[in-house]
């Protein structure tokens, strides 16, 4: 019996901790848009507690574009590309992460 007890107490302690920790960001979730916008410019202490949501759990989508330099003919497809390419950026239409390879 005494090892059922203390695991039941280790289990309701880790809920306990666990509700503790997230309870910032269960409390913004259900705030409404106007008292999340009244948080944000009083720069509220809440938002130093809340999880930052990654782009998976805000619903977004990443597209990754690659480009295949040995189909392109010159420096000016290539010069023609990043001018795109940053407009596309600048416009905030498209985040770009860079890799070498």
């Amino acid at each position: 019996m005494s090892k059922i007890n203390w695991k039941l107490w280790i289990t309701f302690a880790l809920l306990a901790f666990s509700v503790w920790i997230l309870w910032p960001s269960l409390k913004w979730s259900m705030m409404s848009v106007d008292k999340r916008e009244r948080a944000e410019k009083e720069k509220s202490p809440i938002l130093g507690k809340v999880l930052k949501l990654g782009l998976d759990l805000k619903g977004g989508t990443h597209l990754l574009l690659e480009v295949d330099s040995s189909q392109l003919d010159d420096n000016i497809k290539i010069k023609m590309l990043l001018t795109e390419l940053r407009r596309l950026y600048e416009a905030e239409l498209i985040s770009l992460a860079w890799q070498s390879q």
